[in-house]
């Protein structure tokens, strides 16, 4: 059934929704203002998905558990199928507004991508680990996980790698995850940068942005090509993009076709455009996780995490379960 894989995709929402339920009401979190007002908000965040979620599994859950009693009561089983069509449709209905909810959720918040700058002779595993960690806090926090890799630096393999994570809170939960991570006993270490996604601006064509100039084709065709404007310019003001297309016979033709060429253009356009944006803003993250200093160290021998700027630490079992989340959010030593 569609609702049950949906139910298991958003698990991760409910989850950490009733987690925030039970912080929110700690003494030591109510103390700490800033804490309190930050997990209020993520939590207002998914409350609509996570109500919309719960109706949705109790909706499912009565369906599944409903029976047509082996009975010649013809009453009772039309009272049954109607009971069936009913839950049907609203398992429907509220499967639609859970997508729709946890598509606005991801719309809202973006992306966050975190990269992995290995260093040292084992930094091919040191970043595997990591992107471990970062898999794991996702799954605890309902994340949906995007592009993940491992990508090579020198010709001695892998060292570094790269994930994806969409979500309510993601980019704020592990935008102060910038910089030095440094793994003891194995000679490895990190750089890591958070970068917030963002997404690409859908190509919109406005009239009043375009100047349309018709000409006289030129070349074979005949006399309606020679005679008959028919060829069209097309000049995107904004951009100053300039198209012409004088391949078809008719002037309607040609402005469609002139219409698609403008859109692929704008579109390359775009992408060129964000392509220069995220590696201004790369840049800037990278040199903010140096200036940020060494913010967590992993100790594998010992089986133990320690973050440098709260003190807290966990284990590496914890950690591959989510635990890593303990330790994200958390300012960092120096202002970036």
């Amino acid at each position: 059934m569609v609702a049950n894989r949906l139910l298991k995709t958003t698990a991760g929402i409910q989850k950490r929704f009733e987690e925030l339920e039970r912080l929110i009401a700690a003494p030591e979190i109510i103390a700490d203002n800033n804490l309190y007002r930050r997990l209020v908000l993520e939590r207002a965040s998914l409350e609509e998905a996570a109500l919309c979620r719960k109706e949705l599994e109790q909706a499912v859950y009565e369906l599944e558990t409903l029976k047509i009693p082996s009975t010649n009561d013809a009453e009772l089983k039309n009272l049954i199928n109607a009971e069936i069509k009913r839950l049907e449709a609203t398992i429907g209905e509220l499967s639609q507004n859970l997508k729709g909810l946890v598509a606005e959720m991801i719309k809202a918040e973006g992306s966050v991508t975190l990269e992995i700058r290995g260093e040292g002779e084992a930094a091919a595993l040191f970043a595997a680990r990591l992107l471990g960690f970062y898999r794991a806090l996702a799954d605890c926090r309902g994340y949906i996980i995007g592009e993940q890799r491992l990508f090579a630096e020198s010709s001695e393999g892998a060292k570094g790698g790269a994930i994806t994570l969409s979500g309510a809170g993601a980019y704020e939960a592990l935008k102060y995850e910038n910089g030095i991570h440094k793994a003891v006993g194995i000679n490895a270490g990190a750089t890591v940068i958070a970068l917030k996604s963002e997404p690409r601006k859908s190509v919109e064509i406005s009239d009043k942005d375009l100047r349309i100039d018709l000409f006289h084709s030129g070349g074979a065709g005949g006399q309606n090509v020679n005679k008959v404007e028919t060829a069209v310019r097309i000049t995107h003001l904004p951009t100053g993009v300039v198209v012409t297309c004088q391949d078809e016979r008719s002037q309607l033709k040609n402005k469609e076709r002139a219409l698609e060429t403008l859109r692929e253009r704008l579109e390359e356009l775009n992408k060129k455009q964000s392509e220069v944006s995220y590696a201004k803003r790369k840049k800037e993250a990278l040199s903010a996780a140096k200036k940020a200093g060494r913010i967590r160290i992993y100790d594998f021998s010992c089986g133990i995490i320690t973050d440098s700027r709260s003190g807290i630490s966990i284990t590496v079992e914890d950690a591959e379960r989510g635990g890593i989340a303990d330790l994200c959010g958390h300012l960092p030593l120096t202002d970036n």
